[in-house]
């Protein structure tokens, strides 16, 4: 299960090992560093609650939500996982 939480991606599994582990931390420490609705470099913003946008996309108490880019990090995270176990 992958959840956002403040505003970075939580991964949540029953099944980890060691490799997992590493690739999940990798995830979320770059969840919290990535703007959610471009991909760019950002940070986390305050508003009344956390994302992680860029400048550009921050708007005080509003945010275009990145749906597309989350979409994006977990076939990542799907791939290395994969790769890990062989397939």
């Amino acid at each position: 299960q992958v959840k956002e939480k403040f505003g970075g991606l939580r991964f949540y599994t029953n099944c980890r090992n060691d490799a997992i582990s590493a690739l999940i931390e990798s995830a979320e420490s770059e969840s919290i560093q990535t703007c959610e609705v471009c991909g760019q470099p950002g940070k986390r913003q305050d508003a009344g609650w956390l994302k992680t946008t860029c400048d550009q996309h921050f708007t005080r108490g509003k945010w275009a939500m990145g749906v597309r880019h989350i979409r994006r990090l977990l076939i990542l995270i799907r791939s290395r996982i994969g790769k890990s176990f062989g397939s």
